[in-house]
């Protein structure tokens, strides 16, 4: 507060000197009210709302309260009417007058203070602990409207035991006009009573727009219903707390109390726990906040050539109503600049597809609209967070709308997969003619001489290879996924285990015809089959631990594209796919090796060159297959796997047995030298 206030243990002849009295600035003019009377009831009003410094004729510079508010002026009228009408009243504080000693603080913390001290002090004083009047028969006090000064009063005022009582409520302000205020309701307290009742208060204030000539209860500005009541209901509230203790201590007690000054200790707590009717009949009390049960008029402020501001009732408030009938509004009775109502907000509306971040720049109630990412949406007007669309939608790019995202795969129905069904048509239909041309012609030379039992296999291998092409096209499902790669790999594994064997049967056919050569002895052993059966066996073993440990399993892959979702299968454990490729392409490294070890031989085993060819394709196809294969994504990583199948098993198809189906078909004399060479 600026002032530290110190017990004194002066005498009153010493404390009438100015040594003891406190050295606070000047003011200009103070705005004391002062009426005697059995109880006197500070008061501190917010009447000027500012004070400026100007330098007097002794060069110091002295505070000046300026800037009249009219509204807060009726506060004071209030006030007066208020303790006129107890005075007239015989049934409340009989025999005992009400007086008054009030101050304006121009909502100024230094001036509310040094007028609290004055009141205390007594009428010009300002000395602390003494009321140099001989009396301190203060019973309380009113005031102040404003926070800024209502704490040092208060923080003053509870040193001293007195009861403080007056508390503004209003409601937030728009910054346009018209504005609205809340008001407390109390008809008999408002201006227009002053002159129902014969009150003419006198007083020294200057009103605009005012001669100086006219009755205050004849000026228009003051007759308008706007200011609140709380002087009014802050004093009434004290009177009957008051009341009830005089009723409590009675009339001879209570008067000892009065000379004795020792009541104000005990008035705060029939102040808490006061209740009454008024003379509308409506009970009054503080509630648990301390807060005065009343009902508020809500007014509509319309100015008036920029001068004067009409008030219009618009509705009203009652706290302890039902939740639904508490705030009553007649809309079609406000006014509204421009016939537009106001936007009570500092940032404009986020509209949808975006939502609000706080700025810590702004104050807490402006925002910044932001759009919402990719895959959110906000579908309303001012949306705290956006809504994530599902993994199998996509947002729009205004953001305001999810949409079911297309699904990917490669169906039976798209152009790719006709044309490699139709090749793997083709191809399988040209194995079965092949099969079926070879078991027509089994007892021919040529066919006997390549191992007609693995060109069998060989031949019904790959046309099973060509089939399991279609267990890669159409709508992956779990038990697909499970199959294909299972399926084509250990069909894949017979066909080049069966290339093995042939190679092997031809490098040691060569061997054999060798005078004194041991290998006689293990040709008689079905040594082509064995190879086929082991190595193929090996490849199962694989394939059942994949599925065992990490097996494949459908998967929709959302994130690889905005407006697509790919149905693709996942393998499962990486490790167990490329060892089922790895040893595939094992098998066709070790045929490739053994089949250039074989290709000089005579022609009539030149079938040698033709596996050499075969798994060279085989090898090229497969080893470019890879970074193809993991490069792609959706449909078209299973289109590259399906065309290395059907590559290199045309390859296989095309190298070992289109020479044999010349011979048997168009060269027949080649088929007849060979068996004949071959009995020779």
């Amino acid at each position: 507060m600026g002032l530290i206030i110190s017990s004194l243990t002066l005498s009153m002849n010493l404390a009438l000197s100015p040594v003891c009295k406190l050295n606070l600035k000047p003011t200009l003019e103070d705005y004391k009210y002062y009426k005697h009377g059995d109880i006197i009831i500070g008061g501190i009003f917010t009447v000027y709302y500012h004070m400026d410094e100007f330098p007097s004729v002794t060069y110091e510079k002295i505070m000046r309260c300026a800037g009249l508010v009219t509204v807060n002026y009726k506060y004071f009228l209030n006030f007066l009417f208020a303790i006129e009408e107890v005075n007239r009243n015989p049934y409340i504080l009989p025999n005992v007058t009400l007086g008054y000693h009030v101050y304006d603080s121009c909502s100024k913390a230094n001036k509310a203070v040094k007028s609290t001290i004055q009141i205390l002090s007594g009428p010009g004083a300002t000395v602390p602990n003494y009321y140099c009047t001989g009396e301190d028969n203060i019973a309380g006090f009113i005031g102040d409207l404003l926070s800024v000064t209502t704490v040092p009063i208060a923080q003053l005022l509870n040193m001293y035991g007195y009861t403080q009582n007056l508390k503004q409520k209003r409601m937030p302000e728009s910054s346009e006009e018209p504005r609205g205020a809340v008001e407390e309701q109390c008809d008999r307290c408002l201006p227009t009573s002053y002159k129902n009742t014969g009150y003419r208060p006198s007083v020294n204030f200057e009103l605009p727009y005012c001669s100086g000539k006219e009755n205050v209860t004849e000026l228009p500005v003051l007759l308008k219903p706007d200011g609140s009541p709380v002087a009014y209901n802050a004093l009434m509230s004290m009177t009957y707390a008051l009341h009830a203790l005089h009723i409590f201590l009675g009339r001879e007690v209570f008067s000892n109390y009065l000379k004795k000054s020792t009541y104000r200790h005990k008035l705060n707590k029939y102040l808490k726990e006061l209740e009454y009717m008024d003379q509308s009949g409506m009970i009054k009390y503080y509630d648990k906040r301390g807060e005065f049960n009343i009902i508020f008029h809500i007014y509509n402020w319309k100015l008036i050539e920029n001068k004067y501001a009409n008030y219009i009732f618009v509705g009203s408030f009652t706290p302890w109503a039902p939740p639904d009938k508490q705030l009553l509004i007649n809309s079609s009775r406000i006014f509204w600049k421009n016939n537009k109502i106001p936007r009570s907000q500092c940032s404009e509306y986020c509209p949808p597809g975006s939502r609000k971040l706080k700025n810590d720049k702004k104050p807490i109630c402006c925002y910044d609209c932001v759009k919402c990412p990719d895959g959110e949406i906000s579908n309303t007007t001012d949306s705290e967070n956006c809504i994530k669309c599902l993994d199998t939608e996509w947002s729009s790019s205004k953001r305001n709308q999810c949409f079911p995202k297309l699904e990917e795969f490669l169906s039976f129905s798209d152009g790719l997969s006709i044309a490699l069904s139709s090749i793997a048509i083709l191809f399988w239909t040209i194995s079965i003619l092949i099969l079926g041309i070879f078991v027509s012609h089994k007892d021919s030379a040529i066919v006997k001489a390549n191992n007609k039992t693995l060109s069998f296999i060989l031949l019904i291998s790959l046309s099973l290879c060509f089939l399991c092409v279609f267990l890669f096209i159409g709508r992956p499902v779990d038990r697909t996924c499970k199959l294909r790669q299972i399926v084509f790999g250990i069909i894949f594994s017979i066909s080049v285990s069966s290339v093995l064997a042939k190679t092997i049967m031809v490098y040691m056919a060569f061997r054999i015809s060798r005078p004194g050569n041991r290998w006689k002895k293990i040709i008689g052993i079905k040594v082509s089959n064995s190879i086929v059966v082991v190595a193929s066996s090996i490849e199962v073993i694989i394939s059942i631990i994949w599925l065992y440990l990490s097996p494949p399993y459908l998967e929709q892959d959302t994130h690889s594209y905005h407006r697509k979702v790919i149905i693709q299968c996942n393998e499962g454990s990486q490790v167990g796919f490329f060892a089922v490729l790895g040893y595939l392409f094992v098998l066709a490294a070790v045929s490739f090796t053994v089949a250039y070890l074989a290709r000089t031989l005579p022609d009539r085993f030149n079938e040698a060159k033709y596996i050499t060819f075969s798994m060279l394709v085989f090898c090229s196809v497969w080893i470019t297959m890879v970074p193809s294969y993991l490069s792609t994504k959706g449909k078209n990583m299973v289109a590259v796997e399906i065309f290395s199948i059907l590559t290199s098993s045309a390859g296989l198809l095309g190298f070992i047995f289109f020479p044999k189906c010349y011979i048997i078909l168009i060269n027949p004399q080649l088929n007849i030298k060979m068996r004949i060479h071959m009995e020779q």
